[in-house]
């Protein structure tokens, strides 16, 4: 006797973070085969129907499940019984901003697909859509990281020198000299030397470049940053004489979201500021124009954003009282 095709779920199995799953079951191959499945991680049995349930419409999963199905058709032997496993993911980060509850990713991203009327205020997204649109959630952060009025403070770091070095690579890998979070460009910059700290002054690349004698050593007095990809350069003169510490100071970015499920936790506006956004940007993806009240939205948001992080440029006197001193271009 024939064997009935084996049974379908959607989605299949996954790790999924939102409050609950909805499960599709399907027998592909043979229509109007009849589908039974457990939840308990037991085999279903057509021929004990209370050993199981009778599929008949879509379902809701809360927790980690392990679902069992099996198909049965008229005249044909039952399928072989297939297994699909869901864990329920929980966030092991906490943001203590006074919110009643922590906004995940999957917050911003519902929010932005309600704005899009993809989604109603009652339903939750697939998972492969939920996922693409973390894609893009992630793909904003990062042209965000390229407009510094988005960043809204400041990351010291600090790191050991070695005497005789004046060039360092510098980037989120440790196989580079500084490791951290590639600089966009260095603020501020100082070295460390018996508690007293010496600032740096920043010269442009080109400029470091022009300087004719570079084999000066003594406490460094000019830093020069080449922003490159996916590490950058950081040139110090005179080369360090001694191990130092160099102190620099450059905007803090924004953190890529790992998973739906990620913490946000972010200061007053830019959680707005990510859903208009995010709507903005994937109206395309769906084939809707986008609306000029949202395109308003999204574009008053991050302005608020940038008019609250701009920094007042204070003009100062030329400090140069007289023309004695040494020209590090030309030696």
């Amino acid at each position: 006797m024939a064997q009935t095709p084996n049974p379908q779920a959607s989605p299949e199995s996954c790790n999924f973070y939102t409050d609950y799953l909805q499960i599709t079951l399907s027998c592909p191959g043979q229509e109007g085969a009849s589908v039974y499945y457990t939840l308990d991680g037991t085999d279903p049995n057509p021929y004990t129907p209370s050993s199981c349930y009778y599929y008949t419409m879509p379902f809701k999963i809360y927790d980690t499940t392990t679902l069992k199905i099996v198909s049965w058709y008229c005249g044909y032997d039952t399928s072989s019984v297939v297994t699909y496993t869901y864990t329920k993911q929980q966030s092991s980060t906490e943001c203590k901003d006074g919110s009643t509850r922590n906004t995940t990713a999957l917050d911003i991203i519902k929010r932005a697909l309600r704005l899009l009327n993809v989604l109603a205020s009652d339903e939750e997204p697939e998972t492969r859509l939920s996922q693409d649109c973390l894609t893009q959630l992630n793909w904003l952060i990062d042209s965000f990281m390229n407009e510094r009025l988005m960043t809204y403070c400041y990351k010291l770091d600090s790191f050991s020198l070695i005497n005789g070095q004046s060039q360092y690579t510098i980037g989120n890998d440790s196989d580079y000299d500084f490791e951290t979070t590639l600089p966009l460009d260095i603020d501020y910059a100082y070295i460390r030397y018996n508690n007293i700290d010496y600032k740096l002054d920043k010269i442009d690349y080109k400029k470091y470049n022009e300087i004719a004698l570079k084999t000066t050593s003594g406490l460094p007095k000019f830093i020069s940053y080449n922003r490159n990809f996916p590490y950058g350069y950081i040139y110090l003169y005179p080369i360090p004489n001694q191990d130092y510490t160099l102190y620099i100071m450059q905007k803090k970015q924004f953190t890529k979201f790992d998973s739906l499920t990620s913490v946000v936790c972010l200061p007053p506006g830019y959680k707005d500021c990510l859903a208009y956004n995010l709507a903005s940007k994937m109206a395309l993806e769906f084939g809707k124009p986008v609306p000029a009240d949202l395109r308003d939205f999204a574009i008053k948001s991050k302005n608020a954003i940038k008019s609250k992080n701009i920094e007042p440029i204070i003009m100062k006197p030329d400090n140069f009282i007289s023309n004695d001193y040494f020209n590090i271009i030309t030696g």
